[in-house]
């Protein structure tokens, strides 16, 4: 039974960090449209006599790009299934020399009548010095088991999970040493048939709320924030999840992340061919 409970625990931590994943790879998308926006206003302009572009819709009349991501997501995952949504996000810069920040709400649905939905933010201020994120996540997950804790029933239990999560970090050293602070607090229940309620709650399988607190070292080296082709982020951190924080058991968690990048170069070149 205690293993059960372990694994849906495990279940809910893990939809949290999969939608935070999922913030990430959106804000790639979200950079390369300011980066693309950036490079058309940067670009010098020729002669108005010389330069038929003048006239085009991409000329320097054209109306300014307006700072919004709006795109469709698909996503398959083994405990929501396939999933089709969308995210909205306003993408903008606190300062020249930042990331671009991001504010945006992200929904998505399932084939097997799941659902989630997120508002997220990361914004970077600071000469990239300082960064937040926060994430307010929602998600109604369904299943089914054809033969529920070995009993040879068939059930269907409906996973309810609500999470916060919040991280602040500055640079300490120069380098790309970073230090910051995290908390995360997850309530999640288990639903199901009136008939098996009482059994779920009555085995301890009906859910649980946690609340925690953590420190961060992180050592970041990348070249671009969303989207790298060169260095590396290596992360050190931990959650120290207490009752006094609100939760229902005391226990900690100690994470170490390290992600390399290398360009690889760009496809399709070749070296001109020497004359015979």
């Amino acid at each position: 039974m205690t293993s059960l409970l372990r694994s849906d625990a495990a279940c809910a931590i893990r939809l949290t960090l999969f939608v935070l994943m999922c913030v990430s790879c959106y804000g790639a998308s979200a950079d390369s449209a300011q980066e693309g926006a950036q490079t058309v206003d940067e670009a010098p302009l020729a002669d108005a006599e010389n330069d038929s572009a003048q006239d085009s819709p991409s000329g320097p009349d054209a109306p300014a790009r307006k700072p919004w991501l709006i795109t469709p997501t698909l996503s398959a995952d083994p405990k929501l299934g396939a999933n089709v949504g969308a995210l909205v996000a306003y993408v903008k810069k606190l300062d020249a020399d930042s990331t671009p920040s991001m504010l945006g709400l992200s929904v998505s649905y399932s084939d097997t009548d799941s659902s989630t939905g997120a508002l997220f933010g990361q914004l970077y201020w600071g000469q990239d010095t300082r960064r937040m994120t926060l994430l307010l996540a929602s998600a109604e997950v369904n299943n089914e088991y054809d033969d529920f804790l070995n009993q040879g029933t068939a059930v269907k239990t409906q996973d309810s999970v609500q999470s916060f999560a919040a991280r602040y970090m500055q640079q300490f050293r120069t380098g790309g040493w970073f230090a910051g602070v995290q908390g995360v607090s997850t309530n999640y229940a288990v639903g199901a048939d009136d008939s098996l309620q009482g059994v779920i709650d009555q085995i301890g399988l009906s859910g649980f709320d946690a609340t925690g607190l953590g420190l961060i070292l992180q050592h970041d080296t990348m070249d671009n924030q969303r989207d790298p082709g060169a260095g590396h982020l290596f992360t050190l951190h931990n959650i120290a999840y207490r009752k006094t924080f609100g939760g229902e058991s005391s226990f900690d968690v100690g994470l170490l992340d390290l992600s390399w990048y290398h360009s690889l170069g760009k496809h399709g070149a070749t070296e001109p061919l020497e004359p015979p």
